[in-house]
Order: structure tokens, then sequence, then C-alpha cells
């Protein structure tokens, strides 16, 4: 397993904006990064042991959820809301450590497909658009047709699949270390919420929740 160094650390610290809002703990990204200026090698030593033993604290694992209303929906309708959900600092950072050594490997091993364009840098929907009307060209030249299907998945975030998402990262060959991390920052995770004077919480074995 490749050793956080400072550098490192230091990117995924200071990749939070400050002014965001607090998870459950009650600590922002401002007082992680004041902290981390003060004791580095304490964070150091902390992110460290959590990829060595491939562990992700369970206190890191709950989310608060926030529901806000679209506008011109109707208020009594479930859809009508859009659930934000606030994690804790330092589980953004451990976060944001794994996700940047998972694209880190599946870029420079070619893990992923040349036509994907989405969350990949230096790639949008700019270069989608243009290979598509490059496609098309080159079929006109030809005196060819071009016949374009398009899917919709709605709710792909809200509905994916964990376990697929590991095996799929198996299947790349991924390291082990970094698979077992994954398998443990979405192993019992929960998120709760506000109903009056009463905190409702539940487990979730799925989807991505936004905001994190």
């Amino acid at each position: 397993m490749p050793v956080i160094g400072h550098a490192e650390l230091g990117r995924a610290i200071n990749s939070q904006k400050g002014s965001r809002a607090p998870g459950p703990d009650g600590i922002n990204p401002a007082i992680v990064k004041l902290l981390y200026s003060r004791i580095p090698d304490l964070f150091l030593g902390l992110f460290n042991s959590l990829l060595r033993f491939s562990y992700c604290p369970g206190v890191w694992k709950f989310a608060i959820v926030i529901f806000f209303g679209k506008r011109g929906k109707p208020v009594e309708l479930a859809q009508s809301y859009r659930p934000i959900c606030l994690l804790q600092s330092l589980s953004k950072v451990l976060e944001k450590i794994i996700n940047n050594r998972l694209i880190l490997y599946l870029e420079r091993n070619s893990a992923i497909h040349n036509r994907q364009y989405g969350f990949r840098e230096r790639r949008g929907t700019t270069h989608c658009l243009n290979d598509v009307i490059s496609c098309v060209k080159t079929r006109n030249i030809r005196y060819k047709h071009t016949v374009m299907v398009v899917f919709d998945f709605a709710g792909a975030f809200d509905c994916a699949n964990w376990q697929i998402i590991l095996d799929k990262l198996a299947e790349s060959a991924v390291d082990p270390y970094l698979i077992n991390i994954a398998c443990s920052y979405l192993n019992n995770r929960g998120v709760g919420f506000r109903d009056g004077d009463t905190w409702v919480r539940f487990n979730i074995d799925r989807g991505c929740p936004q905001g994190s």
C-alpha cells in the first residue's frame, strides 16, 4: 500500500470548502484545516492507519439528511423534495483520498472506456457532442444513415448497487487495499433526519447520497 504523504493528505483536506455545513459531529472543514495546520503528523498517522487496516470508523458512516423543496412542486409529495446529506468532514477527507487513488489507477490502466465522458478530468458534454457530430458527418460523407439511441436512467445514483461497484473494481484488478477500504466505507452506513423533537434513523445499502 502506497503511504499517504503530506502533499496527498493536504490536497484532500484543502479541497473542501471551509464554508460547508458540518455533519453530525459539528466540525466544519475550516476547523479540520486549522487542526491539520497545527498537528499534521497526527492526521497523517490517522489516515495511514485507516488505509493500512482497511477501516472506516462507524461514526463517520452516519449522515444528517436535510430536505429542500423543489420550486413549483406539490409540498405533499415526497418526490417534491431533494435530500442533501451532511457528512462528517473527516469522512469526506478519507472519501477524497480513496476516490483520487481509484481514479488514478483506473486512468493509468485504461480501465475506463474512452467514451466515458462524465466525472473525468478534461472531459465533458462538449467532448461527447463533438464525437457525436463527427460520427454523423463521417456517415454522411459515406451516404449512410446514423441512428442514435438515448437512455435516461431515472434515479441512477439513488439506486447504485454497492456490491456491483465492488465487483467491478475487483474485475478491474484494483489493488486489494483500495477494495477493502471501499468495502468498509460502504458497510453499515446510515442516515437520519429530525422529525420535530425526534431523530429518525435508518440504514442504507445502496445509492450515492447527494452531498457526499
